[in-house]
C-alpha cells in the first residue's frame, strides 16, 4: 500500500467522528418563522447591518414575545444603534422573562446606566391631573402616551399637550422643557357644561277640527317647523364633530395652541347648540303630531257630502 494511503486511512482511525455544527436557535417552542428571523438577523449583525439586525430581531419578538434571547439581543442592538430608551426597555423585559439570569446584576447595573443617560439628555414630565385618570396626547399624537398620573420622558424643546377626561372640560397647555429638566405639572380639569335639556313639549290645544280650513294646517306648520329645528340641530352637530378634528389636526401639525384652544370652544358651542336644537325640534314635532291626534272625544273630520246622493263621512278620535 502506498505511504500516502497508509498514512490517510491512520489519521481516519484516529480522528473523532465529525458531527454536523449545530445552528444557534431560541429556546424550545419558537415558531420556525421567529427562528428563521432570528438566524437573519444574527447574520446581519455579525455584517455590521445593525438597523436590519434590529427589524430582524424585532420581528422575531413579536412573534415569539415568551424569548429572554430575543429580549436580550434587542437591548443591545438598540443600545449600539443610540436608542437608549428602546435598549433600557428590552434589558427590562429581559430580566423579566429570565428572573433567574446569572447575569441579572450586570444588567440591572446596565439598566441603572441607561436611564442615568437618559435623564441627563430628555427632559421628563410628571402630570397629574384632578381628578385622576385623564388621557394625555402629547404634540398631537392619535394615540394616547398614557392616563394620570404619567411620567413621560421627552425630547427637548416645546411640546402640546391635550388632557382629555370624559365628563370634563379638554385642557390644552404648552411646555418648555429643557435637556435633564423634570418638570411636575398638576391641571385640575372643569367639569363640562351639562346640555340644555330638550324642552317639553307645549300642551296641545284642544281644538275640534271641523270643515274649517283655516284650522286644519296649524298642527302640520308646528310639525314643519320642529322638523326644520331638528335638521338645524344636527347640522350644528356635525360641526361640532369637525372642528373637534379641525383642532386635532392642528395639533399633530405644530399649530398654535391659542387657534386650537379656539377651535374646542367652537365644537363645544356646536355640540350644546345643535343637542338643543335636536331635542326643541322633535318636541315641535310631537307635540304637531299630538295636536292633531289626540283632542276631546266629539273632534271629528268630516268629509261630504259626496255624490248625488249625499253621503258624507265622519273619523272619529
Amino acid at each position: 500500500m502506498p505511504r500516502r494511503s497508509l498514512l490517510a486511512l491512520l489519521l481516519m482511525l484516529v480522528s473523532p467522528p465529525v458531527t454536523a455544527q449545530t445552528k444557534p436557535s431560541l429556546e424550545p417552542g419558537a415558531p420556525p418563522l421567529a427562528e428563521q428571523r432570528y438566524l437573519t438577523g444574527r447574520n446581519l449583525y455579525r455584517q455590521g447591518n445593525l438597523a436590519g439586525a434590529a427589524d430582524e430581531f424585532r420581528t422575531a419578538f413579536d412573534l415569539f414575545p415568551e424569548s429572554p434571547k430575543l429580549a436580550f439581543n434587542l437591548g443591545r442592538v438598540s443600545e449600539r444603534l443610540g436608542r437608549l430608551s428602546d435598549a433600557a426597555d428590552y434589558y427590562r423585559a429581559y430580566l423579566r422573562l429570565a428572573p433567574e439570569a446569572t447575569d441579572r446584576a450586570e444588567i440591572e447595573a446596565l439598566v441603572a446606566s441607561l436611564d442615568r443617560r437618559l435623564d441627563d439628555q430628555q427632559a421628563t414630565l410628571v402630570l397629574t391631573t384632578e381628578p385622576l385618570g385623564a388621557e394625555v396626547f402629547v404634540d398631537g399624537g392619535a394615540t394616547a402616551a398614557g392616563r394620570t398620573p404619567l411620567t413621560v420622558r421627552l425630547a427637548p424643546g416645546e411640546h402640546a399637550l391635550r388632557v382629555a377626561l370624559d365628563d370634563h372640560e379638554t385642557a390644552l397647555r404648552t411646555i418648555d422643557l429643557a435637556a435633564g429638566q423634570r418638570s411636575a405639572i398638576t391641571l385640575r380639569l372643569e367639569p363640562a357644561e351639562a346640555a340644555a335639556p330638550p324642552a317639553p313639549p307645549p300642551p296641545g290645544p284642544r281644538a275640534t277640527r271641523t270643515p274649517d280650513e283655516d284650522a286644519a294646517w296649524m298642527p302640520w306648520a308646528v310639525v314643519g317647523v320642529g322638523g326644520a329645528v331638528t335638521v338645524t340641530g344636527a347640522v350644528l352637530l356635525a360641526q361640532a364633530v369637525g372642528a373637534a378634528d379641525d383642532r386635532d389636526a392642528l395639533l399633530r401639525e405644530g399649530g398654535s395652541v391659542d387657534e386650537a384652544q379656539g377651535l374646542d370652544d367652537d365644537a363645544r358651542l356646536y355640540q350644546t347648540l345643535g343637542w338643543a336644537g335636536v331635542g326643541v325640534g322633535l318636541a315641535a314635532v310631537g307635540a304637531g303630531l299630538a295636536w292633531w291626534l289626540l283632542d276631546d272625544e266629539d273632534a271629528t273630520i268630516s268629509l261630504g257630502p259626496w255624490g248625488p246622493a249625499g253621503a258624507a263621512a265622519q273619523v272619529r278620535f
